[in-house]
């Protein structure tokens, strides 16, 4: 191992460390000699890239500029190397849409991760993955048009408006997501009605408990719509919801199951009032975790009356942990008690004949 001062063909030189035979090392100082340094070279590679560019009108790259950089290289090389052989590969191997295939080439692939990816297949599996998208071209064009008709067709505008682009709500499975540009207000809407960030869109999960997704995607549309934002929603029944408001509101007042005990949840709106109310049922406790007040369904007769009295729904297996209190109290044996010799006792102030005193 050594280090040599290389004088380079542009006239700079540089130290650089080698290893090997000397004889090893000779030759390759020679070689490099007869070369550029590594910036010239760089700087020729740019400018080769750059001519080839204008010569065959390629489109900018989209990208970061360090890809930009690199995949500018790669895609005037590769063109370059395609249109020299282009008899090649129209008399040889036959492929009578050259012109078509390569302009489509030069003309649409322009993501330059797409160029820096591609950087070690051969020019044959370049260009049939140019031809395979020709093929699609009219399908892409003819969807573009039929998707821009129905985004149309599913935003709705307010008389007046707080933000210009349209907030996107989509329903996905048991979930709604909401989209819109960055607006305090619409953010504030979004907590209010449980919507939580998961980093680029608003997701509120949709359970038994919350009614019909269709409804709370309609709701949160006409909420926005009222607060001035535009809204996109493809769903047709939850837009025209949305619009009419037609949509049935959700209800806040529910009476669940704890699982594996005998406790009932009892969840509503924000309330003082019903969580006193709540609180009066024998037994009731208020409970940290559930962040509702909870209550034995053994007193399923006043938890009944409470719920008709404030309105006040049963979750399913609420419903049946009531109705297995109500059926074991039913089945339990009913006795009339009878009273023991001695302890007979008659109306008030009343004494029994058999217990005076005889005189």
């Amino acid at each position: 191992m050594a280090w040599y001062e290389v004088n380079y063909s542009c006239g700079h030189s540089d130290r650089i460390q080698l290893y090997g035979k000397h004889t090893e090392r000779e030759k390759r100082i020679k070689y490099l000699e007869g070369t550029l340094c590594p910036d010239c070279y760089r700087k020729k590679m740019q400018e080769e890239a750059e001519a080839t560019t204008k010569e065959f009108e390629m489109p900018e790259l989209t990208g970061t500029p360090k890809q930009v950089q690199w995949a500018n290289t790669i895609r005037a090389d590769t063109i370059k190397a395609i249109a020299e052989r282009k008899d090649e590969y129209v008399n040889k191997r036959e492929i009578s849409e050259f012109d078509e295939i390569f302009g489509h080439l030069v003309s649409d692939f322009r993501n330059a991760s797409w160029w820096i990816d591609s950087r070690n297949m051969s020019n044959e599996s370049i260009l049939a993955q140019a031809h395979e998208s020709l093929q699609q071209a009219p399908k892409r064009e003819a969807m573009k048009t039929v998707e821009a008709e129905a985004l149309e067709e599913a935003t709705v505008y307010p008389e007046k408006q707080i933000i210009s682009t349209p907030a996107t709500i989509e329903i996905k499975e048991n979930a709604i997501y909401v989209f819109f540009d960055k607006n305090q207000d619409l953010i504030n809407l979004m907590k209010l009605h449980e919507y939580r960030w998961n980093g680029s869109k608003w997701v509120r999960e949709i359970g038994k408990m919350n009614g019909e997704i269709v409804d709370r995607a309609a709701e949160i549309g006409n909420k926005l719509l009222r607060t001035g934002a535009p809204i996109r929603i493809v769903n047709n029944e939850a837009r025209q919801k949305a619009i009419d408001g037609s949509y049935e509101k959700e209800h806040l007042r529910w009476i669940s199951w704890q699982r594996n005990t005998r406790n009932l949840v009892i969840k509503h709106e924000r309330s003082d009032y019903l969580y006193n109310q709540s609180k009066q049922i024998t037994g009731a406790k208020y409970d940290r975790d559930f962040h509702a007040v909870i209550v034995d369904s053994m007193y399923y007769e006043e938890i009944e009356v409470f719920a008709k009295t404030h309105g006040f729904r049963f979750m399913d297996a609420a419903q049946e942990q009531m109705d297995k209190e109500r059926q074991s109290r039913e089945n339990a044996k009913t006795v009339q008690p009878v009273v023991p010799k001695g302890e007979e006792i008659g109306k008030e102030g009343e004494i029994l004949d058999d217990l005076l005193d005889e005189k």
